[in-house]
């Protein structure tokens, strides 16, 4: 028996006096509530508010007066009127009785109010079989209708892992009705709450206003992103009869046995389906699925990935089984996330992202991620890790060979393969002797630099080529020495190159184009293969090429108007283009990601990167962050150290990496991998159109910010003290 309670309210003398009290307060408040309902908000009074409020502040009263001993009835009302205060917010925000708002609630009203048990709770049968296949039942308790299922045409494993489906649904904001498991008399059953005037989607769609529908399915794609995390392959159903549509035209996805490690009708998923997947392509294949038309069907990745569900919330309290399953699944498709909200910051259009995000995809799959090295070790022209592979030229753009050992050996791969391709294969004899002449030093340099053995099996490669008439290329030889992530990605023989052809074989998408493209743009950012690239950058970034008045400064440069006139008069060359450029921007992205070098910032996932320009400085002064230069939607830039050349004016940005599409460290000798000319200038690729600039002064005077003149072998980094303190003293920063 329980204490007394409170005198005020001599009736709740009991607890069992207490129970009975609650009962009839519910019952008050979903009479208030469906009163509410059959008028409408429209038509709701204050009256009616007011009935369903007193009803509330009796149930607070009793709430407040229940001896402690009945702390889970406390516990309970506590949820009902919570979820009661924000229908009656939504409700009166409605009718305009007032002004609060209320967030949208999750479960359907009235409140889903659990019995402790299953047994002796007087459930009754309304209806034995509302459809699907495994055993759903509508149940009634105490006035309120549930969907009852049992282990019995599927397993109780299935049943649980339903259950956790629906809460992780809900835990990522997408609408599931809220759901119970009872574990009583050796069976196992899910309670789940219903919706009441719900119709399914099949149905829905085959009456509903083209307005309606679009609503509707917008929902639905929201929460697209967790279907395909969880391979819940039949999200929508055969019929469309696993979504229901209620009666204020919202989405819930009411039976997700077919997602984790369980088909729909409860047979388990095969290991490579489920314990051993890797890879989430799920995302793909449910767009393709036919019982998913006319919902899934036209999702572009960027409309998946611009997705706001907070996938980690998803699967935080799932079991440790089962979010094991998904971790590899979850980190791809919250990379995905990251590269589609980079791209969305950087203005770029969604037809250009989502080309990206499919060939990123494609290429982290081919296995790029793990043939790219943790850190690239490159050497300045001082000598410093003179073994490096790092190269630099002179104003003229020749290469300086006995700067750096590297640059003689590069100098007679490139040679090898060029001779080899003409067909003559006489390589220039003094690149391949000077290159040899290198052994010796390099052996005794292996001991200590791992850049020197990169070196050595470049040698290798060019005695071995002698042997053969050089009609062997070295195709291995790239412009940097490197650390390698995993020596068995080097014992491997795969190479960028091969995962980015290995692609684009299998997408039909041509590897050639964008690489001419780039090495055009390492002789002149006026030359053809630059104006095209400007072209494509500014078609990326949403500018109406049918008319470039608007375009300032160094977009204008001679043929550009006549490289946009050829591309809008031949469409499927402009879409070849475009596609190869979107997937060396792709690779491009995996390899900034995974590679550590000296400009890199992988926390603000943007690269520190010099230029030079003739252009006037607008009013900038040394040491000044501002806006520079008008610059062209793609140019060259300078990624470790500055390169000496004929144009006055150096300024560094920071620039994200949604905004770069090829960086030289990629270069190999073999012709067609070549970029940016091949003469090893550190050259970086990027759009840096309305990004700060912080204005270094003129190269070749000692009016810069320091104060003296800044040869091809001055360090970017040299800079970040003269950025910090401008950045502190103006309050502008090259990140805005």
């Amino acid at each position: 028996m329980a204490k007394k309670a409170s005198a005020s309210v001599p009736e709740l003398a009991t607890f069992n006096a207490a129970k009975k009290k609650a009962d009839d307060l519910a019952k008050q408040l979903k009479d208030a509530a469906d009163a509410l309902r059959g008028k409408g908000s429209s038509a709701a009074t204050a009256k009616d508010f007011k009935a369903l409020a007193d009803a509330i502040a009796k149930l607070k009263q009793l709430r407040q007066t229940v001896p402690s001993a009945a702390q889970a009835l406390r516990d309970a009302t506590d949820a009902a009127h919570t979820a009661l205060d924000a229908y009656i917010a939504s409700l009166a925000d409605k009718a305009g009785k007032d002004a609060q708002t209320a967030p949208d609630a999750l479960s359907p009203l009235p409140p889903g109010v659990f019995p402790d048990t299953i047994a002796g709770s007087g459930m009754k049968v309304v209806n034995a079989n509302p459809g699907g296949t495994t055993g759903a039942q509508i149940v009634e308790i105490d006035g309120r209708r549930y969907v009852f299922k049992t282990a019995g045409k599927v397993s109780a494993e299935h049943v649980r892992n339903e259950a956790a489906a629906d809460q992780a649904y809900r835990r990522a904001g997408i609408r599931v009705p809220d759901c119970r498991i009872y574990e009583e008399g050796g069976k196992t059953y899910k309670l789940s709450e219903f919706i009441p005037g719900g119709q399914t989607l099949g149905d829905f769609m085959a009456h509903a206003t083209p307005a309606q529908k679009k609503t509707v399915i917008e929902e639905l794609r929201q929460g697209y992103i967790v279907d395909s995390l969880f391979a819940n392959w039949d999200v929508l159903g055969t019929a469309q009869d696993n979504v229901l549509i209620d009666k204020d035209g919202h989405a819930w996805r009411i039976d997700n046995g077919s997602a984790f490690g369980f088909r729909a009708q409860g047979s388990r998923k095969k290991p490579e389906e489920w314990e051993r997947r890797e890879w989430p392509d799920e995302w793909r294949t449910l767009r393709s699925a036919s019982i998913n038309r006319g919902v899934f069907d036209k999702l572009t990745a960027h409309d998946i990935f611009s997705s706001k569900v907070d996938l980690d919330a998803a699967v935080r309290d799932l079991p440790d089984e089962t979010r094991k399953a998904l971790a590899k699944p979850l980190e791809e498709l919250k990379q995905m996330q990251a590269r589609c909200a980079e791209f969305d910051r950087g203005k770029y259009q969604p037809a250009h992202t989502s080309a990206v995000l499919e060939a990123s995809y494609d290429l982290c799959k081919d296995g790029l991620r793990e043939i790219m090295p943790k850190q690239i070790v490159g050497d300045s022209p001082s000598g410093d890790a003179a073994f490096g592979m790092l190269r630099v030229r002179n104003g003229g753009g020749n290469i300086q060979p006995d700067d750096i050992p590297a640059s003689k050996i590069i100098h007679a791969a490139i040679s090898i393969g060029h001779h080899i391709n003409t067909g003559d294969f006489t390589p220039n004899s003094d690149a391949i002797d000077a290159a040899l002449k290198l052994k010796p030093q390099l052996k005794a340099a292996a001991a200590w630099d791992p850049n020197a053995k990169t070196l050595l099996s470049a040698i290798a490669e060019i005695e071995k080529s002698q042997k053969s008439g050089f009609k062997t290329a070295i195709s291995h030889v790239n412009q940097v020495g490197v650390y390698l992530a995993d020596p068995s990605a080097q014992a491997s023989g795969r190479t960028f190159w091969d995962c980015v052809e290995s692609v684009a074989a299998s997408t039909g998408v041509d590897a050639k184009t964008a690489p001419q493209y780039f090495r055009a743009q390492g002789g002149g950012s006026g030359s053809l293969g630059s104006l095209k690239l400007k072209a494509i950058e500014l078609d990326a970034m949403g500018a109406d090429l049918s008319d470039l008045s608007s375009v300032r400064g160094l977009w204008i440069r001679p043929g550009l108007e006549k490289v946009v006139k050829h591309y809008l008069n031949n469409p499927a060359e402009f879409e070849r283009d475009k596609k190869s450029y979107a997937l060396f921007k792709a690779a491009t992205q995996i390899v900034l990601e995974n590679t550590d070098f000296e400009t890199r910032d992988l926390a603000t996932r943007t690269v520190r990167l010099l230029r030079t320009s003739e252009k006037d400085t607008l009013g900038l002064k040394p040491g000044e962050i501002g806006e520079y230069a008008d610059e062209g939607a793609h140019e060259s830039f300078g990624t470790l150290h500055s390169v000496e050349v004929y144009c006055e004016h150096a300024y560094i940005r920071d620039v994200p990496f949604s905004r770069i599409s090829s960086i030289f460290f990629t270069t190999t000798s073999v012709d067609e991998h070549r970029l940016y000319l091949g003469d090893g200038e550190n050259e970086t690729g990027a759009n840096v159109v309305g990004l700060p600039a912080f204005y270094v002064g003129n190269v070749n005077r000692s009016t810069n910010i320091t104060g003296a003149k800044i040869s091809y072998g001055t360090r970017i980094r040299d800079f970040d003290k003269f950025i910090k303190d401008a950045e502190a003293k103006s309050g502008k920063s090259l990140r805005d």
